[in-house]
């Protein structure tokens, strides 16, 4: 059944069209290995039978770090890393969504226990999770749309602000770059740390994100690793690698 769904995706990534959109001279096409923590979901969703495209970070071996609407009710979960381009990622793997951990706006996602060997990988690394907060840009990695108004493929990079409102939310500022409805669950990040993760896109701006350090003590209770120290945590010994 597994690789009956996965032919599926492929099919299904096959009929897509290629991004088209024209990006703006600020804006800068993302190249392997610059921004390694940045991973591609594909979700097939058990309530409609169709495909969600969203993003997400990778912040420990074996946990990826997206929005909570990113992974609701979802029956498969297709994760590609290294994927600035998504028809050819430096690795996919598929797993259900028993996994799946939300709180609020975000969520946190492990494919049945299984890690991503990343040593010596240059293209797949973990991002450290800020613990103090204070960030007020950052960068932001993003797929976009393309003409049609479907998923992009192509990672393209850019500046953002992030402003506080009146009612709590933050939303992102930029003449780079802004967030699609494809790109929920993308990381922001400022000097080597990640800040915020985007849990909503709006013509009326580029994004809204919510901030990390708010989740952090949720996140390390479900993780059981320590993100105090703005340090990647290392992967439990126990957990079987999977590698390409």
């Amino acid at each position: 059944m597994k690789g009956f769904a996965f032919v599926l995706l492929c099919a299904l990534v096959a009929v897509q069209g290629r991004s088209t959109a024209v990006e703006s001279s600020s804006r800068q096409v993302a190249n392997l290995g610059e921004n390694p923590y940045v991973v591609h979901l594909r979700i097939a969703v058990a309530t409609s039978g169709f495909l969600n495209v969203c993003a997400a970070s990778v912040i420990a071996p074996q946990w990826v770090l997206t929005a909570a609407s990113c992974l609701e009710d979802s029956r498969y979960v297709w994760v590609s890393f290294g994927a600035v381009n998504v028809i050819n990622p430096s690795l996919v793997f598929e797993a259900g969504p028993a996994g799946v951990r939300s709180l609020n706006d975000l969520a946190i996602y492990t494919a049945n226990n299984r890690a991503v060997e990343i040593n010596g990988n240059a293209n797949i690394a973990p991002i450290a999770l800020a613990a103090a907060a204070g960030a007020d840009s950052g960068k932001l990695c993003v797929y976009g749309a393309n003409a049609a108004g479907s998923a992009g493929e192509i990672l393209s990079c850019g500046n953002v602000g992030l402003e506080a409102q009146e009612d709590g939310s933050i939303i992102i500022n930029s003449d780079e770059i802004s967030a699609s409805k494809f790109d929920i669950g993308a990381a922001v990040v400022s000097d080597g740390v990640q800040v915020a993760v985007v849990v909503g896109a709006s013509d009326a701006n580029a994004g809204v994100v919510v901030s990390v350090e708010d989740y952090l003590p949720w996140i390390q209770q479900e993780t059981g690793l320590n993100f105090n120290a703005q340090a990647v945590p290392e992967v439990a010994p126990e957990v079987v690698k999977f590698v390409n």
